[in-house]
């Protein structure tokens, strides 16, 4: 009889020192990439939207900063962004739950013929 309680209190022991609470800790890694590498704007279609996708949906409501530069373009003259970005960075709101979030590209300027203009975006972290 002590020896079936001392194994079933061995078993017991077993399973609940087994036994972990169902955190999600082997989540994948939060990344954030352009959905294009590319977007372009003609003369009639100024206004793009640029879109972030996640690799999974955020966990939690925060920002995504974006930084920018410009080649022959300047912020507020050639082109503007929303949310505003006027100090070189650009920052995206996120809620929790999403998989991708937007930004707003204008462009204010058309390049003068025989030149380009261009702005580099990325993502900062």
């Amino acid at each position: 009889m002590k020896k079936t309680i001392q194994l079933t209190a061995m078993a017991l022991l077993f399973i609940l020192g087994s036994c972990s609470d169902d955190k999600d800790d082997n989540l994948i890694d939060f990344k954030v990439s352009f959905n294009s590498a590319t977007v372009s704007t003609t003369e009639e279609d100024t206004t793009k939207d640029i879109t972030l996708t996640f690799s999974r949906a955020a966990s939690e409501s925060g920002t995504i900063t974006l930084s920018y530069s410009g080649e022959n373009a300047e912020y507020g003259t050639d082109f503007t962004t929303s949310p505003a970005g006027d100090s070189g960075t650009i920052s995206v709101p996120v809620a929790e739950g999403d998989v991708n979030a937007t930004f707003t590209f204008t462009k204010l300027q058309d390049p003068v013929e025989g030149t380009t203009k261009s702005v580099t975006f990325s993502i900062d972290g």
